[in-house]
Formats: structure tokens, C-alpha cells, sequence
């Protein structure tokens, strides 16, 4: 039977990993910026202190009493991934609950080292952690997140249409013989009005070249109209090419979330379908990279 110490000692645990969840969720609600790099850095920074104050008490095995810490932020994350709260983007679960556990563990050992009067060797061991800590996730976070978001393929692109704003309608065939970048969006949607900026910084290093193309298409879901997509457009200063998607094109092209992006090639097959964004990819240097690849084809 656990004792009341024993349950005490538990519940502490748990509750100083879900104190530190809630304040790296208010960070996001205060800025909601689509950037993992700096949370995932933020989480370990404040998971090795909740391993810091929590250290000192048992278990007395390092590991268990890292997972025991971790759960109390670990579980809330999960939830809130299952019923699509927060954390929906695939890998997110699995990247927090790397870092937290890791950072939490290296808190506890560093704790338990100045208890046994090693302060010197403690206080070295949470300096190289950390570091070490955010070294590699500026090193992985950008590679891991491309992998995540990026499909790589090679198939013939269904026939679709799309209107641009003036009207004018563009056919598929119309795109043939360069290689075309469609980005699906929405006026409501976040992480499209963080992403969208990105691409007309890629779109402005092709503006002269008549072998790129870039059609940004408003979905019309969720009551978007062709009169809110040019307004948010005219708002935000975007001179991206712009199009309503009145005839299906997401539909027929298999979007099934936003932001999304189509990229053709100049035979007109589906090269590379990039679904969700974060800042910490580095969208516009891979995107640029594939298209100069994709322009290096034989056409």
C-alpha cells in the first residue's frame, strides 16, 4: 500500500510537469506562432528545472523517476493530441515527449549529484546537457519537420480548374511545360497566413523566370468568398497570383487539410504534396531546392 509520503511525493511530481505544460500552452496562446524549434527549446529549459526541484525525492531509479516527472505534462499532451485539441501535427507527441523526458532526467541527475555534494560536477553535467540538448535540436528540428510534412512522389495530376480572382479561368493543361506550385489556404487558417509570406518570398526569386509558376488558392471553406480572399490578400500585401477553388480542385487533388502545397512538375505529375507549416522547416529553402531540381529535369 503507498503511503500518504509516497502518494505526496508522486502527486508533486505530476503536478510540477503539468504547471510547466500550461505555461509553455499560455506562451502559445499569448504568441501563437507556428515555430517548434523555440518550444521544443523552452520545454527542455523548463523540464530540466521541473527535474531540478523535483529530483531529490524518490524513486531512486533515475529512468522511472523521469518518466514518473514526465507524465504529469506526457498524459495532458496525448489527450489533447487524441481528440485533436492541440499537438495534431504527426510527430509533435513524440518530439515533446522526447525532449521533456531527456531534459527532465538530466534535471533529476544534476539535483541528486548536488545532494551527494557533487555541485561542481552537477552544475557541469546541467550546463553540457542543455546545451548539448538545444545544439542538437537546431541541428534535427528542420530536418525532422520536412520529413514529417514532405511527401515525395511521381504521379500524373488529375485534371482540375481553378479561377482567378479577376475571373479568369485556369485549366491544368494550362499549367503543362512548367513547374507549377499550388498553395491550398484559408483566411482563418494560421498556419496558411504564417506560411503564405514565406511563398511570396520564393515566388519573388522565380518572378521572372516563365518556367515557375505559383497559384495560391483559396479553398472557400469555412465561409471564405472570392470578395474575403481579396481582401485578405490587399490586407496582408501579398502579390501572390490568387485563385478560388469554386470548381473542386482540392477535392480532385486530394486536400484534405490546410495549409497544403501541390507541387507539379512540367509534365504536370504530382512531384511533392507539403502538408501543415512551421517556421523552424525552413519552407522556403526546401521549397526552392525542389523546384530548382524539378527545373534541372528534362523536360
Amino acid at each position: 500500500m503507498i503511503s500518504a509520503t509516497t502518494f505526496k511525493s508522486v502527486l508533486l511530481d505530476v503536478l510540477a510537469a503539468f504547471l510547466a505544460l500550461g505555461v509553455l500552452i499560455a506562451s502559445l496562446v499569448v504568441r501563437p506562432v507556428n515555430d517548434l524549434l523555440p518550444f521544443l527549446m523552452a520545454t527542455a529549459v523548463l523540464y530540466f528545472l521541473v527535474g531540478l526541484v523535483r529530483g531529490k525525492s524518490g524513486p531512486a531509479n533515475l529512468i522511472l523517476k523521469g518518466i514518473l516527472i514526465d507524465s504529469g505534462g506526457a498524459i495532458p499532451v496525448i489527450i489533447m493530441s487524441l481528440t485533436e485539441f492541440a499537438f495534431t501535427a504527426s510527430g509533435y507527441v513524440s518530439l515533446f515527449f522526447a525532449v521533456s523526458l531527456l531534459a527532465t532526467i538530466c534535471g533529476v541527475e544534476t539535483r541528486r549529484m548536488w545532494v551527494r555534494g557533487r555541485r561542481r560536477e552537477g552544475s557541469l553535467v546541467a550546463s553540457l546537457s542543455l546545451g548539448l540538448m538545444i545544439l542538437a535540436l537546431v541541428a534535427l528540428v528542420p530536418r525532422v519537420l520536412s520529413r514529417l510534412f514532405s511527401q515525395a512522389t511521381n504521379r500524373p495530376a488529375p485534371s482540375f480548374s481553378i479561377v482567378a480572382l479577376d475571373g479568369t479561368v485556369v485549366d491544368s493543361s494550362d499549367l503543362k511545360g512548367r513547374v507549377t506550385v499550388l498553395a491550398f489556404w484559408a483566411t482563418w487558417c494560421q498556419p496558411c497566413i504564417n506560411e503564405l509570406p514565406e511563398l511570396q518570398k520564393v515566388r519573388a526569386a522565380y518572378e521572372s523566370n516563365p518556367k515557375v509558376v505559383f497559384w495560391a488558392i483559396n479553398t472557400g471553406r469555412g465561409g471564405d468568398t472570392v470578395e474575403k480572399a481579396a481582401s485578405f490578400m490587399k490586407a496582408r500585401r501579398l502579390d501572390l497570383p490568387c485563385a478560388f477553388d469554386s470548381r473542386g480542385a482540392a477535392n480532385q487533388l486530394g486536400v484534405d487539410s490546410l495549409p497544403e502545397l501541390i507541387l507539379l512538375d512540367s509534365a504536370g505529375r504530382v512531384r511533392m504534396i507539403h502538408g501543415g507549416y512551421d517556421l523552424s522547416e525552413h519552407l522556403a529553402t526546401n521549397l526552392s531546392s525542389k523546384i530548382e531540381s524539378l527545373l534541372r529535369e528534362p523536360g
